[in-house]
C-alpha cells in the first residue's frame, strides 16, 4: 500500500512559512489547485490535499487542515509626556487570552505614574504573539515661590516674582504680567503653566505699612546772624538730621540745605528738606576815636535795597 502524510491539523502565526510536503520519489505530485510541485505552500488558512503516484502508477492522497491565525495589532499610541502627579493608562487591543506588560501585569490595561518605557505583548488563542512599545515621561514637579509673607512701607517698592520662563501667568485680580507691583495690603496669588500645560500656583500675604509724614515747612529766609530752628514734630521713635543730630528739633545759623529722616513706631522712614536762606551780615568795623573838627566815613556796604542811618540819612 503507498502511504503518504501532509502532517496533523495545524495552527499557524501569519507570517510564518508552511510548507506542505508529502515526500520524495514519487512521479507525479497534483495538489487541490490543480499544481503539481513536489511541496505546496500554503497562504492562507483551508482543506489541502494532493494525490501522488509512483513509478508503478499506484497512488495514495492525503488531506490536511491548516489554520493562519492573524498576528494581533497591538497600538498603545504616541509617546507622551505628563505632568507631576499625572497617572497614565496603556491599553492594549481587547479580547486575547495573553498579556505581559514590562511591569509584569497581564491585565488587558495599566496604569502608571512613573516615567519609564512600557511594552506589551499580546498572544492569541493560537499562541502568535506581538509587541508594541511606548515610552511615557512624566515631568518633574512644577515648584514656584512669592516668598515667605511680608511687611513693607511702600506698596509699590513691592514686585513679586514668581520666576520667568513659564508659557502664562494669571494672577488673582485677572492680569497676565510675568511679574505683578503690589499697591495695597493683601493675599496675592498666581498660577503659571509651562509649555507642556502643567500649572503650579502660590499665595503671599503682603502688609504695607504707612510711611510716617514730615514736614519741615516751606523754604524760608532768614536774618544772618540770628537762629532759626526746624522742628520735625512730635510723635516718631527716631530723628536723624542731615548733620547727624538726633532731637525733634534744629538750630540753625547758617544758610544751606538741612534735611531729617524720621521713624514711626512701624519702622517705616520719611524724608523732608528745606532750604533756608540768610541774608549779608553788615559791619561798619570796630569803635574808634576821631578828633573834634575831624570827619570818618562809615560804609554799611553795597547790594542792599534801603540803608537807613541813626541820624535819619537813607
Amino acid at each position: 500500500e503507498l502511504l503518504i502524510s501532509l502532517g496533523n491539523d495545524s495552527s499557524y502565526c501569519e507570517g510564518t512559512p508552511v510548507i506542505l510536503n508529502p515526500g520524495a520519489g514519487f512521479i507525479s505530485y497534483v495538489w487541490g489547485d490543480g499544481s503539481t510541485d513536489s511541496t505546496f505552500s500554503v497562504t492562507a488558512s483551508g482543506i489541502y490535499s494532493v494525490v501522488v503516484t509512483d513509478a508503478f502508477g499506484c497512488s495514495a492522497t492525503d488531506t490536511v487542515a491548516i489554520q493562519i491565525d492573524l498576528i494581533p495589532v497591538v497600538d498603545l499610541g504616541v509617546d507622551t509626556t505628563l505632568c507631576f502627579g499625572s497617572t497614565y493608562q496603556l491599553t492594549a487591543p481587547a479580547g486575547y487570552p495573553g498579556y505581559l506588560w514590562t511591569t509584569g501585569e497581564v491585565t488587558e490595561t495599566i496604569v502608571v505614574n512613573t516615567s519609564g518605557i512600557y511594552d506589551v505583548v499580546v498572544t492569541t488563542p493560537a499562541g502568535c504573539t506581538a509587541v508594541d512599545t511606548v515610552q511615557v515621561t512624566i515631568n518633574p514637579e512644577l515648584i514656584i515661590s512669592l516668598g515667605p509673607d511680608v511687611t513693607v512701607c511702600s506698596a509699590a517698592s513691592t514686585v513679586l516674582d514668581p520666576g520667568t520662563g513659564f508659557a502664562s501667568y494669571v494672577w488673582s485680580d485677572g492680569s497676565t504680567d510675568p511679574t505683578f507691583t503690589v499697591t495695597a495690603s493683601g493675599d496675592y496669588s498666581v498660577f503659571v503653566t509651562d509649555i507642556f500645560g502643567c500649572s503650579a500656583t502660590d499665595t503671599v500675604s503682603v502688609t504695607v505699612n504707612q510711611s510716617p509724614v514730615v514736614s519741615l515747612g516751606a523754604d524760608t529766609t532768614f536774618c544772618g546772624g540770628t537762629n532759626i530752628d526746624f522742628d520735625a514734630g512730635a510723635g516718631f521713635v527716631a530723628y536723624l538730621w542731615s548733620d547727624g543730630s538726633s532731637a525733634q528739633t534744629l538750630s540753625v545759623t547758617a544758610g544751606g540745605t538741612y534735611s531729617v529722616t524720621v521713624t514711626g513706631a512701624n519702622g517705616c522712614t520719611g524724608t523732608d528738606e528745606v532750604i533756608a536762606i540768610a541774608t549779608p551780615l553788615i559791619s561798619l568795623g570796630p569803635d574808634f576815636a576821631i578828633c573834634d573838627g575831624q570827619t570818618a566815613s562809615l560804609d554799611a556796604g553795597a547790594g542792599f535795597t534801603s540803608y537807613l542811618w541813626s541820624d535819619g540819612a537813607l
